[in-house]
């Protein structure tokens, strides 16, 4: 067991040292490491695709409940390998499974002032989810004023309940996200990044502030008990021209049977780079007990 991780730790330096050189091309808020998650979904990695399924399993959390399965792993897409605008935490064309996330699909700066400041005009906002082993997508469609939220991977048997938050009349800004699984358990996304940025630029008269990631902070059994609490890490960045990115990260996930610990160093030099500034240093596994069993 201890030869496999340090064979992972060996692995992560060298995929670190994909650093890219260079400066992003968009002023967009989606993290790097999200951003490539999309490409799983968008291209599934099977024999149809024919992409190579590439990845390092680094551990299982410890659940109470054996009807959930939590892995942790690495994973390799060659789409995101010839990606040069997004580099993840992991290195370029690696992406880190197990974090859980929902993430809004951007329109780019001027699009985003557009469904801020004309709510009216917006219809339909598409999102990707990944939930443990799961992923998938989903869209908010607005259709005779009435907001109807459609799994677009119907090949994923769940539910999800969306609840809205009525800040800006006319435009559907969910608080938070539910998705219930065939077997009952709920998964709730209630963790929200925003971004913040001008509309001036553009002769808009409200900021826009995007919420573009939703974050898994809790996993309830179909007895309505929980078995999982998720923590995260925070950071933000508020550039000259009053821009403010923010980044989140899995710093721990809980359990009554153990806890897993994430390590993410944030490089500021690499902000307005294409990889992302947060980098995962080290991941490790500790007892009810609080011993370190592995790191």
């Amino acid at each position: 067991m201890k030869k496999i991780y340090k064979d992972f730790f060996i692995l992560l330096f060298f995929l670190l040292l994909g650093l890219r050189q260079g400066y992003a091309q968009s002023g967009m808020a989606l993290e790097k490491s999200i951003a490539s998650l999309s490409s799983y979904i968008d291209a599934p990695v099977n024999e149809a695709t024919g992409l190579p399924s590439i990845s390092i399993p680094i551990l299982n959390v410890p659940m109470p409940d054996h009807s959930v399965d939590y892995p942790i792993s690495l994973r390799y897409n060659v789409r995101n390998s010839e990606n040069t605008f997004n580099v993840s935490d992991v290195g370029q064309g690696w992406s880190l499974f197990g974090t859980s996330v929902i993430y809004r699909e951007e329109r780019g700066n001027v699009g985003e002032c557009d469904r801020v400041n004309y709510p009216s005009v917006s219809q339909e906002d598409t999102y990707y989810y990944n939930v443990l082993d799961l992923s998938g997508k989903l869209a908010i469609k607005k259709t005779a004023g009435v907001y109807k939220v459609v799994n677009l991977t119907p090949t994923n048997n769940i539910k999800i309940e969306v609840n809205n938050s009525n800040a800006i009349p006319g435009l559907f800004t969910p608080i938070d996200f539910t998705i219930i699984t065939d077997n009952g358990y709920k998964y709730n996304f209630t963790k929200i990044d925003t971004y913040q940025f001008r509309c001036y630029a553009y002769d808009y008269p409200i900021t826009s502030g995007i919420t573009s990631s939703y974050y898994l902070t809790k996993i309830v059994s179909p007895s309505n008990v929980e078995i999982a609490n998720l923590d995260y890490q925070l950071q933000s960045k508020t550039l000259p021209n009053l821009e403010i990115k923010k980044y989140c990260k899995i710093k721990s996930i809980k359990t009554s049977k153990g806890e897993v610990n994430f390590d993410f160093a944030y490089d500021d030099g690499l902000v307005n780079t294409v990889n992302d500034p947060l980098r995962l240093n080290k991941i490790s596994l500790k007892n009810p007990a609080g011993e370190v069993l592995y790191s």
